[in-house]
């Protein structure tokens, strides 16, 4: 079963739905968003060229919105009863994935971004075949089509680059790996097209999952939400669901278009030098990594290391000072060692002070995630 925050005292969801599906839906497309009402119709548009037609859409608006992202999807829904519009006051990306994977009926859900654009008119087909081929696929990420999108912004060096990986990768080079480090690499964009690879995670924009798999691990963690983003919360999904004994893939085969363009001022891109934007990706990346890979016989070196140096792009004290990018950005240093000491306080304390820092109040964090390398329980930290 999955979580459902709404019953801990806030109100249940508002669901319209115009008309029964056509068809049993094999898929269910739930796609959270808020205040975006212009990218979620062309992100619509797009979903009507699926040559699939046993799907669903539902739209899962968390805040509610207060543009015309209401109308836009009941105008929707009017011409194809497949979309329904979902409304709910719980503020964050991961309690709208949540709900809207609680009332899917699909055996499969493709959770996408409000900006993802699915353009190959076979990509559902293609996630159902599969998902119906390997009982064992748990998640399948769809690529971002990097070459499509702006062709003539890659420079000459960059191709070359990007050529030498590609070599690489089909030599066994792993395009996507987390370390114990603090750090992800996620080189997606290297992947050739026409490849189906096994990696340890995908990007949230656009990700498959089985629906059942999702609902053992009780669905996405709430506990990364911070003013309406959790991120690396569809990173630990990829790893408790590897742990469960799931695959994790991603694929090259069908690709789409993440227009992130207009959220490069936010949290994504270079809107991540921003304090506010900076606190709450170090704030995370410390939790992940707390709650997954830093075992207590080993957390303080890992700590020390993420503290002094830093983990992934999220400084710590001396890369802050001698990193060209960070120096003489206080502010942002400040924000990065801030996420980092906060991180450690909502992992020792446990679920009170965890709720406590929540906008809403979703269930308690669940007991920490097995390490990759130890296959045994992962106590919290001594106080």
């Amino acid at each position: 079963m999955l979580e459902r925050p709404y019953e801990s005292g806030g109100e249940p969801p508002e669901v319209v739905r115009l008309g029964p599906c056509p068809k049993a839906p094999e898929i269910s497309v739930v796609i959270p968003t808020f205040n975006r009402a212009d990218a979620l119709r062309q992100s619509l548009v797009a979903l009507r060229s699926q040559t699939l037609e046993s799907y669903e859409v539902l739209v899962v608006d968390n805040g509610p919105s207060t543009d015309h992202t209401r109308e836009t999807v009941i105008a929707f829904a009017r011409e194809d009863p497949r979309i329904a519009y979902v409304s709910t006051a719980l503020q964050g990306d991961a309690f709208a994935r949540n709900i809207g994977c609680e009332l899917a009926t699909g055996e499969v859900v493709v959770v996408t971004d409000d900006d993802w654009l699915m353009t190959d008119p076979e990509a559902l087909t293609y996630v159902r075949d599969q998902f119906l081929s390997d009982a064992r696929l748990g998640v399948l990420g769809l690529a971002h089509d990097y070459a499509a999108a702006d062709p003539e912004a890659v420079s000459l060096a960059s191709r070359a680059r990007r050529t030498a990986l590609r070599t690489f990768i089909r030599w066994g080079y792993k395009p996507t790996l987390i370390t114990r480090w603090g750090t992800l690499r996620t080189r997606f964009r290297h992947i050739e097209a026409g490849r189906l690879l096994d990696v340890d995670h995908v990007r949230g924009y656009c990700m498959a999952l089985r629906l059942s798999a999702l609902r053992d691990i009780n669905g996405f963690e709430t506990g990364y939400v911070l003013r309406g983003h959790a991120y690396r919360g569809e990173t630990e999904v990829c790893v408790r669901l590897a742990l469960a004994g799931y695959r994790v893939a991603l694929s090259t085969e069908v690709m789409g278009y993440h227009d992130a363009r207009p959220r490069q001022k936010g949290v994504t891109g270079r809107g991540r030098f921003r304090p506010e934007a900076m606190y709450l990706q170090s704030r995370n990346n410390t939790l992940f990594f707390l709650r997954n890979f830093w075992t207590p016989g080993t957390a303080f070196l890992f700590r020390a290391v993420d503290l002094l140096w830093g983990s992934y792009r999220h400084p710590g004290l001396i890369r802050g000072l001698l990193h060209p990018r960070y120096a003489f950005k206080f502010r942002v240093l400040g924000a990065s060692l801030r996420g980092k000491r906060d991180a450690l306080r909502l992992y020792r304390a446990g679920p009170p002070a965890a709720d406590a820092a929540r906008t809403h109040s979703p269930p308690a964090f669940e007991p920490p995630l097995t390490s990759r390398d130890r296959l045994a329980p992962v106590a919290p930290l001594d106080s």
